[in-house]
């Protein structure tokens, strides 16, 4: 069976994707209804990371090497696989435009059909890229390094289609590939080159090399990577909160809270309120029961009274609330409260402060109420 080793590993690969492919297509209700309730809903389409990146941003996070990779992409290809190569051209480039220019084409095409083209790319690209393998007969040692970096860039690519929070992977093999394609230009001018200018060789080599880092690193008008990769590290993917009065004010519930104390809050302060506060919340980041967002926005933040958000947070079992700039000003509890709310944080200049948590004592006549508990709202 050694002689036809490859054919029966290809097989196999086959049959191995065709039981994949079938076992998504028998749980293709599940996702579909995981795409209506969870992943196009009004709360997850608000979240910035989950947002479909458009062209600019693809060139404003990676600037020219945004452009290389692709190019260098397409050229390895050919560089390894010679012109069997040439098989995965055009689903590539089809690959690329639905994907970076996904936005323009949607409004020029429909989403629908967008989204078809895509797919029968990404199923081209797999199947041509074990075609190519099938058909080499000189096992080239590099060649798995360079399928390792194409299927990389596929998958991160096509999830990134979708939400902007993985393009962060994007970045290694688009590096992979913008070195390939400096490689493979400085092979093909040195090839030019008689053999007796080996030393003119090196020299080329090092010298176009160290010129072309340099401008793409360096150089605003071709991208200027470096002053982009600092940019992205602390701007675009800071930690948080960082050195801030929030920070503070989780240090401070560190200190002086129960870890049984439930803190109400935005969700978007959440899971640093678990971790950072080391105390409960009603909703975070991770809350599988959006609806309780709605209601938290609706009953304390927009309540029409006092009573009302009592309720709302008492049936919650809250202990605390927490209340930032960054929250509606015009919320009933950043105008009216009552003596149910006492302030504990800041001791002092309160009312200035950026950060305000306030411990709640509740009044004899609120009463919990299981309409705080709906998980979805009323047909």
């Amino acid at each position: 069976m050694r002689l036809h080793a490859r054919t029966i590993a290809f097989g196999l690969t086959l049959i191995s994707i065709a039981f994949a492919v079938g076992y998504v297509f028998s749980q293709i209700e599940n996702f579909n209804l995981t795409t209506v309730s969870f992943g196009k809903s009004k709360l997850m389409l608000s979240v910035g990371e989950l947002i479909t990146p458009g062209y600019q941003f693809w060139v404003f996070r990676y600037g020219s090497v945004f452009f290389l990779g692709c190019l260098g992409l397409l050229v390895t290809q050919y560089h390894i696989w010679g012109k069997v190569g040439f098989i995965l051209y055009i689903p590539l480039i089809v690959f690329t435009v639905v994907t970076f220019f996904r936005i323009q084409l949607d409004s020029l095409l429909g989403y629908q059909y967008c989204n078809l083209l895509f797919f029968t790319s990404v199923a081209t690209i797999i199947f041509g890229l074990l075609i190519v393998i099938w058909r080499q007969e000189n096992n080239n040692n590099n060649e798995q390094v360079y399928l390792a970096f194409t299927l990389l860039f596929i998958v991160w690519v096509a999830l990134a289609r979708d939400a902007v929070r993985f393009d962060f992977f994007i970045g290694i093999p688009l590096a992979f590939f913008t070195a390939a394609f400096i490689h493979f230009v400085l092979d093909t001018l040195c090839t030019k080159l008689s053999e007796k200018k080996k030393g003119l060789q090196t020299c080329l080599k090092v010298a176009v090399t160290i010129a072309c880092l340099i401008t793409i690193m360096f150089w605003t008008p071709a991208g200027a990577h470096t002053k982009r990769s600092v940019y992205a590290a602390r701007h675009l993917r800071k930690a948080l909160p960082g050195n801030t009065s929030t920070e503070k004010a989780y240090r401070w519930m560190m200190t002086h809270l129960s870890p049984n104390a439930i803190v109400a809050a935005n969700w978007t302060y959440g899971s640093q309120l678990n971790v950072l506060a080391n105390v409960k919340t009603i909703t975070d980041q991770d809350h599988y029961l959006q609806h309780w967002i709605y209601l938290y926005d609706d009953h304390v933040y927009y309540a029409k009274s006092e009573q009302e958000a009592l309720e709302f947070l008492k049936t919650h079992h809250a202990t605390h609330i927490m209340l930032t700039r960054n929250e509606p000003y015009v919320s009933y509890l950043n105008t009216k409260r009552s003596k149910a709310f006492v302030p504990i944080y800041p001791t002092e200049n309160f009312m200035d402060a950026k950060v305000k948590i306030w411990e709640i004592h509740y009044p004899p006549d609120i009463k919990s109420n299981p309409k705080y508990l709906e998980t979805k709202p009323p047909e």
